[in-house]
């Protein structure tokens, strides 16, 4: 029986456009010879439907081009799969190992809306495994994982001047936007109002701004509880919260950005209405201290050199070995 990988789930992603493909795939009996040991259309199909599965759709959903790029990426997967077996054949893996991942995957199914111990005995009868063999297979995957990790994790060390060079190299990523802070009173127009109604809510809207900024905006709070038709924040004297960019009505957003800390606005027309608008803080863009993000840019940088370090392992692996990929034909 072919081991799935848990590399192998993760490295399996469809490409977003996959070009001008055959129209039907058909596997050969031997998909791939790793130093003679063949690769089976049986193993590639079973490692498929078994990653299509796990990712929560339907082989059989699958047109013929995703499934061709698809079997591409699963046997590249089994050929790694091959090699780091032979490699990790002796490392040892304990009955409680097993049982511990094994009851994660059960925990997932059964706490999932529609999920059960049902739901996990129905998707393992859909890959054509039993219980017993998934126990292999994640022996299997965890094994590789204890070899892979004794061979990368010795290597991944991040010094703190690639910290530095990174948060230097990246400080957009590390900065907060500016963000503003305002209160409003909504002047609802419902869509579909007649040309009459939507005239009385401005002359109220304007009416309201007159009394507003001749008390420079004072009472701002006590008339947004008592005229704004907004639910959500009349109780609050209309107070929108501190915000950023992009967060809402665009030409409100745009009005509001544009004003001075204390200025009133006139009647500003969005799909709910009339709004106006006081402007109650104002913060400038600020860059996040380094103190703050260190451990963030360091899990980001181990993150990156394992990859590269695993790609490197798996490339002197494969050099090594007689791999022959008789799919798809040349």
């Amino acid at each position: 029986m072919p081991r799935l990988s848990a590399a192998l789930a993760a490295a399996f992603v469809f490409a977003s456009s996959l070009g001008s493909l055959p129209a039907s795939v058909e596997l050969p009996d031997v998909c791939a010879k790793v130093d003679g040991e063949s690769i089976t259309k049986a193993d590639v199909l079973r490692a498929f439907d078994a990653v299509i599965l796990s990712s929560g759709q339907l082989p059989s959903a699958l047109d013929d081009e995703a499934k061709r790029e698809g079997y591409k990426v699963v046997l590249d997967g089994l050929i790694n799969d091959r090699l780091i077996a032979r490699a990790a054949k002796d490392i040892v893996v304990t009955e409680a190992e097993v049982n511990a991942r094994l009851n994660e995957i059960k925990k997932k199914y059964e706490q999932a809306p529609d999920g059960s111990q049902s739901a996990f005995l129905e998707t393992l009868a859909k890959t054509g495994m039993t219980e017993s063999g998934l126990r292999e297979n994640l022996a299997a995957s965890i094994r590789q994982g204890k070899w892979m990790q004794d061979r990368i994790e010795p290597l991944l060390k991040v010094e703190e001047a690639e910290i530095k060079k990174a948060y230097e190299e990246n400080k957009a990523t590390f900065t907060n936007p500016e963000v503003v802070r305002a209160s409003h009173i909504l002047f609802r127009v419902d869509p579909g109002a007649k040309p009459e109604e939507i005239a009385e809510k401005q002359k109220k809207a304007d009416a309201t701004v007159q009394k507003l900024v001749a008390s420079k905006g004072a009472d701002f709070a006590k008339h947004a509880r008592e005229l704004s038709e907004d639910e959500g924040t009349r109780a609050q004297g209309g107070d929108l919260g501190w915000f950023a960019a992009g967060s809402g009505e665009v030409a409100l957003e745009k009005t509001i950005f544009s004003m001075k800390v204390g200025d009133i606005s006139a009647p500003v027309r969005s799909k709910l209405g009339f709004h106006i608008v006081l402007k109650t803080g104002q913060r400038p863009p600020e860059v996040i201290p380094l103190d703050k993000v260190r451990e963030r840019i360091r899990q980001l940088l181990l993150t990156q050199n394992r990859k590269a370090a695993i790609e490197r392992l798996m490339g002197e692996m494969r050099s090594r070995a007689k791999i022959e990929v008789l799919f798809p034909p040349k």
